[in-house]
């Protein structure tokens, strides 16, 4: 069942789940950068003169209040269902080539997201 947690006693992780987990904290890590890269697009969109007008503070002014600010909202906010859907993805992936107590983690991860 989906959204659902459990426990598995005296679990040691294979070699190949050690590697998949590892392919997950890669994936949050990458999510994060993209993330403070995406978050700091606009500064520079904004403050390097793009648009007919390239002086100072009214190019600056000019460029903030024609920022597409709802497509910056919508890459912002994406970030986090692309991430969960890739380790949904390893997750699955993984509890479909393993046994015992490593399909059991697997599908725990899986249902867990």
């Amino acid at each position: 069942m989906k959204y659902d947690f459990c426990a598995i006693r005296d679990y040691r992780p294979s070699t190949r789940t050690i590697a998949a987990i590892k392919e997950i904290n890669n994936t949050v890590k990458m999510s994060k950068y993209l993330a403070g890269v995406i978050s700091i697009t606009p500064v520079f969109a904004i403050f390097a003169g793009r648009g007919p007008i390239e002086a100072g503070a009214i190019s600056s002014g000019y460029n903030l209040y024609n920022y597409n600010w709802n497509d910056f909202s919508d890459a912002l906010s994406g970030i986090p269902d692309i991430e969960r859907r890739t380790i949904e993805t390893i997750a699955l992936n993984e509890s479909m080539y393993q046994m015992g107590k490593d399909y059991e983690f697997w599908k725990c991860v899986y249902n867990a997201l």
